[in-house]
């Protein structure tokens, strides 16, 4: 089965510091089920400074992945109680950070679902920020 349109609600917080800054859009993107896998992919809002940049959301089992389509090796893994090093590509340069998946859930009933993520990033070993996300789902026929 191939890709489908559907309309996304997406939210995500980070905190850093006691600080939230919260991004908050709706946005056209595409969602493929394959088994439990499950793959979105959605333009990037131009307010987030990334330029023209589409993230893919992978889901399979108790991994997630987010990818920046457009930048090679920006890519997070994210699996409950697991730290996994990653090369993240940014707008001023490319690094490594730790990153330290929390809950992910997911609940879908037909052509509706809610994808929940948390994880934290450490650089260095030290809390840079603590992150969570949902995004909505709504499958067009």
């Amino acid at each position: 089965m191939g890709f489908k349109s559907a309309k996304l609600h997406i939210r995500g917080t980070q905190s850093v510091g006691g600080e939230d800054t919260v991004m908050d859009f709706y946005t056209d993107g595409n969602v493929k089920w394959e088994g439990d896998q499950m793959t979105i992919i959605y333009p990037e809002p131009e307010e987030n400074g990334l330029g023209n940049v589409n993230t893919i959301v992978k889901l399979q089992g108790d991994t997630l992945t987010m990818e920046r389509k457009e930048m090679p090796g920006s890519v997070l893994t994210i699996q409950r109680g697991k730290r996994h090093v990653c090369q993240y590509e940014t707008p001023v340069g490319s690094f490594f950070v730790g990153v330290v998946g929390g809950e992910i859930t997911l609940n879908r009933a037909g052509g509706h679902t809610d994808l929940f993520f948390d994880y934290s990033i450490d650089i260095n070993a030290s809390l840079a920020s603590r992150n969570s996300i949902r995004i909505v789902v709504d499958e067009q026929s």
